[in-house]
């Protein structure tokens, strides 16, 4: 297919920026081993004391409820940790109990920090991982001449000081940095310890523990909300309340059941979670979201903010030198996350942008390391110190999470699914570079820079007359024939939904089966009904896996479209040398009836249209039973407008 290998000419492209020729190589991998713990999780459908007992006949020591049905017990006397697992026979223990419906020994996680590091940039250029880096607001702080990304001078601009200048300064909003900790004394940042715990350590204390190789929280803190005075920086949203929320440590790692902790800690008071970290770029990995935290973020959508839902941004990741596909990352391709890239100053995808369907908008950030006039970000650093070298998606992620701080200002009645549409409905496309394209509802959408600059004083004038979304349902089709290639020809197959009620789309999910003797020469599209062709997977070089795998691709790039009708799939290997097979898919939509720029209908309204969609739905996706659809109308008229009725 002549699109698949134009994208992959373009991808290579990019990468040669200003004379630079930078050659996509093998990675060497020295990615740091999980290690099993002593420690396993559940999920048990029944009553605390009823896991409780469970965890009594089965030598288990129970150590906390972390979210929904899900808990964490230890085995007695086991090791703390082992490069093996232990042999247990899950089988046997969910036939002597029917409510446990699962059963894992956890792993400790090595995190990766979405920053640049020089001192771990490969001789052959592969990696790239340096410490990633109503009135006039008079602006005193010491560094303010090098905050270029927060100045109306800088083009385009993301609006930031004509929104102070509009009296949104962050003011009542508590965002927390969910990093390796924060500098808790630093005099620059608004720390507040009543929000703030270790979940490494299981102490209230956050601080960094080695200041050499921590740091990357405190520089993101202060991204995000350093305070307005005369010393280092000042953030975007300025007088926003910081929580510290360590989870990341390069020797000690984190388990599941602590990222699922860490991401609903102190719910009902925490806004926005800043989450600059996820699996490792390198271009060979596919990292799954555990279903433990799958169950934090539907928690923190329904329970967080009052039931208006938390908000969780995400650094979508740097490693477009490797050839990564943000789409191999469990937690970018939720729905539930915000996935925001960076783009350098002079308005192009940074040199370690990676291809991103998934991707909601962008932010500024560093890339001096490859451009030089493409400065890199000031901000605050550990043991109160003040650095000017940071960069990433690292930077982008709590630099867009203040501007959102800015937008729950003017109007703290919004819900996630509404932040979420301020995004695509304000962001900047204008003047960016990252090869735009018009989607099937008109809407000027990237694979690398999602709508665009996502833009403060666009988001706080909209939110202040914003009506709340209409609720969002669900489509769903699949297909489970096998196709095969080995050679250039594509693989195509198509599923119909031709009668889902769904006119304005928000995301997609692809769950696609497949396998390649060379996994990384795959290249995966989408078309709509639209015929808007997006990439949900480029090729990524580095992945030699050839096993079969089952992955929930997700992408924003439909938003706004309408889901009736045909979609297809099309597999392709990039360079016709592989076998590659397609051994099924499922395709899921969600969104609206109703225009979400109208608000959320009327409860009259509202009852009649349940009923509708209901029906319709349910013919959609072979059927649903009369309370199915007694439910779904009874749902509609209690107005939790802001809330999935399916998980995501």
């Amino acid at each position: 297919m002549q699109y698949s290998r134009h994208l992959f000419v373009l991808s290579v492209a990019i990468l040669c920026i200003n004379g630079l020729n930078i050659q996509i190589n093998k990675a060497p991998r020295q990615v740091k081993q999980d290690n099993y713990t002593d420690k396993v999780l559940i999920e048990y459908d029944g009553t605390v004391e009823e896991a409780l007992t469970f965890g009594n006949n089965n030598n288990l020591r129970f150590l906390r409820h972390v979210v929904r049905s899900f808990y964490e017990f230890r085995v007695v006397g086991a090791k703390q940790k082992s490069a093996t697992p232990l042999e247990i026979d899950v089988n046997r223990l969910k036939g002597s109990d029917k409510k446990l419906k699962s059963f894992e020994q956890e792993k400790v996680h090595f995190m990766e920090k979405k920053f640049v590091l020089p001192e771990r940039i490969f001789s052959n250029g592969t990696e790239v991982f340096r410490q990633r880096s109503r009135r006039a607001v008079t602006v005193n702080d010491a560094e303010w001449s090098n905050q270029w990304h927060l100045q109306t001078s800088q083009t385009p601009s993301m609006g930031v000081q004509n929104a102070w200048n509009k009296g949104y300064t962050g003011s009542g909003i508590s965002l927390a940095i969910v990093d390796d900790g924060i500098d808790t004394s630093h005099s620059d940042l608004n720390y507040d310890a009543s929000l703030s715990y270790n979940f490494i350590q299981q102490i209230a204390d956050p601080n960094h523990v080695v200041v050499e190789t921590d740091g990357h929280g405190t520089n993101c803190a202060g991204v995000a909300a350093a305070l307005k005075n005369s010393e280092c920086v000042i953030g975007t949203a300025y007088d926003a309340n910081i929580a510290g929320l360590r989870l990341i440590d390069s020797n000690t790692g984190a388990t599941p059941a602590d990222k699922a902790t860490a991401l609903i800690y102190k719910l009902s008071a925490i806004d926005i979670y800043s989450n600059s970290w996820g699996p490792v770029d390198w271009g060979y990995t596919v990292d799954q979201l555990p279903d433990v935290v799958k169950a934090a973020f539907e928690e923190g959508v329904q329970s967080g903010r009052g039931g208006k839902g938390a908000i969780y941004v995400w650094a979508s990741g740097n490693g477009g030198l490797n050839g990564d596909d943000c789409q191999a990352d469990g937690y970018t391709i939720s729905i539930y996350t915000i996935a925001i890239a960076a783009v350098s100053k002079s308005g192009r995808p940074t040199s370690y942008s990676e291809h991103c369907s998934a991707v909601m908008a962008a932010a500024y950030s560093g890339d001096s390391q490859f451009i030089a006039e493409d400065l890199d970000i000031s901000t605050t650093g550990p043991s109160n110190t003040c650095v000017h070298n940071f960069d990433g998606t690292s930077a982008a992620c709590p630099l867009a999470a203040g501007i959102i701080a800015l937008t729950l200002q003017a109007n703290n009645a919004l819900t996630w699914r509404d932040v979420q549409h301020l995004i695509v409905e304000t962001s900047v496309s204008a003047g960016l570079s990252g090869n735009f394209y018009s989607n099937g509802a008109g809407k000027q959408v990237s694979a690398y820079l999602g709508f665009g600059l996502i833009n403060a004083e666009n988001m706080v004038d909209a939110a202040t007359s914003w009506k709340t979304v209409p609720s969002s349902i669900s489509c769903s089709a699949s297909s489970t024939e096998s196709k095969a290639t080995s050679n250039a020809d594509p693989i195509s197959d198509t599923v119909d939904l031709s009668s889902c009620k769904i006119l304005f789309i928000e995301h997609v999910t692809i769950k696609v089966t497949f396998q390649s003797t060379y996994r990384g020469n795959t290249a995966i599209n989408v078309q709509s009904p639209s015929s808007t062709d997006v990439p949900v997977l480029s090729e990524r070089t580095n992945d030699d896996d050839n096993q079969q795998i089952t992955w929930p691709f997700m992408t924003t790039n439909f938003w706004g479209e309408s889901a009736a009708g045909s979609w297809k799939i099309i597999l392709l290997d990039i360079y016709g040398t592989n076998v590659l097979n397609l051994n099924g898919w499922e395709l899921t939509v969600y969104g609206t009836v109703t225009n979400p720029l109208d608000g959320t209908p009327s409860e009259s309204s509202s009852s009649s249209l349940g009923l509708i969609v209901g029906v319709s739905v349910g013919c959609g996706v072979g059927g649903l039973s009369i309370i199915g659809i007694v439910i779904y109308v009874v749902w509609l008229k209690i107005g939790k407008a802001a809330v999935h009725p399916v998980s995501g």
